[in-house]
């Protein structure tokens, strides 16, 4: 009996992430097309495993990027949760402080690219690339050079504004149509279906989101349990200054021994 095939496109990031490490070609080449630099061959900073791990949302690698090296960070994000921008400046500190434990001082540091694909605009105005670049507020001319670059691409922008080959690609990341004139459209799509039929992929990516799922909903029953313990002692404080209750039997009530004071809560409006 074949296995069922998990509905994700690439826009998934789980599979984004696994497709761009097991193709470091494709990778290269997705990084020259929303670069438009020249980047030589991949080399990916995780442990060389099968399977990349689900809990990474992103692809790390470094490359020779037209004539020095350089590091990047490649993301899906599948919805506009969090601050995109937050997230680069976190992710440029991961970078400095890696170089700082291999000895690089900040002459020798390379230059780091994080690259987010996003599905839903980050910023709202439509464009369907966004390029950062550190600048002098009094004179724009003036170059910080300090090697970071950040571009966001956007899905839902106005596609006709990007590059074409720009467009195709997210064009597919946000309908799954494969465009059969994009060479790279057609060689991701692919790679693509190959993980989402391989068995080993697709149970790893599920215990994962079943853990999550399950971390969550712990911490939200944690939490509303917390709740609970603080809207009674704050009950429990009420009843003692307003003289319905002593001292003793709040204390008790606090520590499971009686429940009989949580009675009078209705003589001060409360619902217990």
């Amino acid at each position: 009996m074949p296995m069922p095939v998990a509905p994700r496109r690439l826009s998934d990031r789980h599979l984004f992430a696994q497709v761009l490490y097991e193709n470091p070609e494709l990778c290269r080449q997705v990084l020259e097309r929303v670069l438009r630099l020249c980047i030589g061959s991949v080399e990916f900073t995780a442990d060389q495993a099968e399977l990349y791990p689900p809990e990474r949302r992103a692809v790390r690698c470094k490359a020779q990027a037209q004539d020095s090296q350089a590091s990047f960070y490649v993301e899906m994000r599948m919805d506009p949760e969090g601050d995109a921008a937050r997230r680069m400046r976190f992710c440029h500190s991961r970078f400095d402080q890696e170089f700082s434990e291999q000895g690089c001082t900040p002459e020798e540091a390379p230059r780091v690219f994080n690259v987010f694909f996003c599905l839903a605009d980050p910023f709202g105005f439509g464009r369907p690339v966004y390029t950062f670049r550190r600048m002098c507020d009094e004179d724009a001319s003036v170059s910080f050079g300090d090697g970071q670059l950040d571009i966001v691409l956007a899905a839902d922008g106005n596609l006709s504004l990007a590059p074409g080959p720009v467009a195709s690609l997210l064009a597919y990341f946000k309908t799954g149509e494969v465009d059969g004139c994009d060479g790279l459209v057609v060689h991701l799509d692919k790679a693509a279906e190959a993980v989402r039929t391989t068995r080993s992929w697709n149970e790893s990516v599920r215990r994962y989101e079943e853990d999550r799922a399950f971390s969550q909903s712990q911490a939200w029953e944690s939490g509303m349990q917390a709740g609970r313990e603080l809207e009674r002692a704050e009950l429990l404080d009420r009843l003692v200054e307003e003289g319905l209750i002593a001292l003793e039997e709040a204390r008790r009530c606090r520590t499971g021994e009686s429940s009989a004071a949580l009675a009078l809560a209705p003589a001060l409006g409360a619902v217990s």
